[in-house]
């Protein structure tokens, strides 16, 4: 009798050993597709954030080259960008270089803003650039002022400032503007923190991620500045 019992007992401990078996495997299939599954996600991910990045940057670089276009490119740009609209008139934007001036001259059209513009280079180094170059410096002027007149509409007087200088080896672009809105300099940059009621977050992080232009982030008197910092040879 004895040994019947040992020998059930020993029928039911094979048999849990096979089940933990097979539940193992199963379970060992299951973390793996899990893992695929999360990485297929992650990459998804990545994969919206690049093209969220692109659809942001994308109507900056249109805008730019139609400081270069002659009249059938200007209609076929206008086109693209969905947009036909006539030249802000403000006083100051001449002193922009003709490089960059399109492109700020769009973005403050129809603005009733405050301009202050000072100029302290010397001649257009722009267009020096080459095409590539002067592609990411697009991308990151271009994110830099929609953040400045987004953040300052809602000021009784908002104002943007804008101020060029170079040294021996850089040259700069420095963007102020006021705000009503509160900034966590810490936080500035990081995927998806913003500071505007609507957005993605991403317009700062992507210039913190370009590897051609250096950026500089402060805070004086009450006022916001971002500088772009670009090599002159690069």
């Amino acid at each position: 009798m004895e040994k019947v019992s040992n020998f059930i007992l020993l029928i039911g401990l094979i048999i849990l050993i096979i089940i933990s078996i097979r539940l193992y495997i199963q379970n060992q299939k299951l973390k793996k597709q899990i893992e695929k599954l999360l990485e297929t996600i992650d990459l998804y991910n990545q994969h919206i954030e690049k093209d969220n990045i692109y659809k942001h940057n994308i109507k900056n670089k249109l805008i730019a080259l139609k400081s270069f276009s002659n009249q059938k490119g200007l209609n076929l740009i206008n086109e693209i960008i969905e947009e036909n609209t006539p030249i802000i008139k403000n006083n100051n934007l001449y002193k922009l270089p003709h490089g960059i001036k399109g492109l700020v001259t769009e973005k403050l059209y129809n603005k009733n803003y405050d301009i202050i513009i000072d100029n302290k280079l010397k001649g257009d180094p722009f267009k020096k650039f080459s095409s590539k170059y002067f592609n990411n410096v697009i991308d990151c002027l271009g994110i830099s002022m929609d953040n400045a007149i987004e953040s300052c509409q809602n000021m009784a007087k908002p104002f943007i400032i804008i101020d060029l200088y170079e040294d021996d080896d850089s040259l700069f672009i420095k963007i102020g503007n006021n705000f009503d809105n509160n900034i966590d300099l810490d936080k500035l940059g990081e995927k998806y923190y913003t500071t505007k009621n609507k957005g993605h977050g991403l317009g700062l992080y992507s210039i913190k991620q370009n590897k051609y232009i250096n950026e500089k982030i402060e805070i004086i008197n009450n006022v916001y500045y971002i500088t772009l910092e670009m090599k002159k040879s690069v």
